[in-house]
């Protein structure tokens, strides 16, 4: 079930389970033991709705029943950008949802306790980097100084990726170019077209949009130049992973069941991205043939690429300090086993 647009507030976000105000317990259940009356109810969010993936995972395992068969409800809400998703991580209203390792590098450095647990997609999928309009005389990475340069929100991933592109090229993102937040993916879009912005951010899922509707081509990709990175990662809060181990295995093997479906049914996913965000069959399946070899079967992630990204966050002022790898993961989820009470479970 989704609801939209996700707006801060007193509503509990993030994936939280919820009775009554308090949590409850679920350490019986078992995979599709339970009534849809018994079913738990969780709010999954992310930082946005467009991104093939972080957030079509969650909508085909919401819409294929793989999270109901681990006892659970879900409803998908979708944030507006990593700087509101941690503004609310920071307020107490998330417990465990999907991000990306500078937030948590970001989160951990201001005092916030929470860990990494999973991969969504390593290494960076192709699809994340610096685009321009077809027609623009803009010819290579070079070309950026003195241009503008659009993202969604300062410290978000894309202000990160923007950033670090740039500087592995040689060029002060802060005194070379001009960036400008432009806050959501349609923002973003319009602003290329319009020529507001010289260039912006894509990623999987608009920079395809931005392609074949906007007529815009990729200056350079992200896959070039961050060659051992780690994506998009599901994450949680120390107090949730202490005491709820059992929802978080629920929710990660409902996850990655999405994942397994996605890579033995193209047709299918491609029909599923058409309805979900309105996009033609060429679009569609230019977004699936580029990104699905990219997502994790099982979780597992790169301690080596987590650090990697501790340091460039530091290196970019976006983190307090350099943040100790050992204090951004746990190993206690991965991989995650489809088919078995998994190691979250044990």
């Amino acid at each position: 079930m989704e609801r939209g647009a996700l707006k801060l507030g007193p509503i509990i976000i993030g994936v939280i389970i919820i009775m009554a105000g308090t949590l409850i317990g679920y350490y019986a259940l078992a995979p599709g033991s339970r009534s849809d009356a018994e079913l738990i109810p969780v709010i999954y969010s992310h930082l946005a709705r467009v991104d093939f993936t972080g957030a079509l995972p969650a909508i085909v395992a919401d819409e294929k029943g793989f999270w109901e068969e681990e006892g659970l409800d879900v409803s998908l809400v979708w944030f507006r950008g990593g700087g509101e998703q941690m503004r609310a991580v920071a307020a107490g209203e998330i417990e465990i949802s999907t991000s990306t390792p500078n937030m948590i590098t970001t989160l951990v450095s201001r005092g916030e306790g929470v860990r990494v647990i999973s991969s969504i997609s390593s290494p960076v999928p192709r699809s994340w980097g610096i685009m321009v309009l077809n027609d623009s005389p803009l010819e290579d990475v070079d070309d950026l100084r003195g241009k503008i340069i659009g993202a969604t929100t300062k410290g978000a991933y894309s202000d990160m990726i923007v950033r670090l592109l740039l500087q592995e090229a040689g060029i002060d993102p802060d005194d070379a170019v001009r960036l400008t937040y432009l806050g959501s993916p349609d923002a973003l879009a319009a602003a290329l077209s319009s020529k507001t912005v010289d260039a912006a951010i894509g990623w999987p899922g608009l920079a395809e949009v931005m392609e074949l509707e906007l007529g815009a081509r990729q200056l350079v990709s992200a896959a070039d130049f961050l060659l051992e990175w780690q994506d998009e990662i599901w994450f949680a809060t120390d107090d949730f992973i202490d005491q709820n181990p059992e929802v978080i295995g629920k929710v990660l093997r409902g996850w990655y069941k999405a994942v397994e479906w996605m890579k033995e049914n193209r047709a299918e996913v491609i029909e599923i991205s058409m309805e979900q965000y309105q996009w033609s069959e060429e679009l569609a399946t230019k977004v699936y043939d580029s990104n699905i070899t990219f997502l994790s079967d099982d979780g597992s992630f790169s301690v080596k690429a987590l650090d990697l990204a501790s340091a460039k966050t530091f290196e970019l002022e976006l983190s307090e300090f350099r943040v100790p790898v050992e204090d951004l993961f746990t190993e206690r989820f991965v991989p995650v086993q489809l088919n078995g009470i998994g190691v979250a479970l044990q």
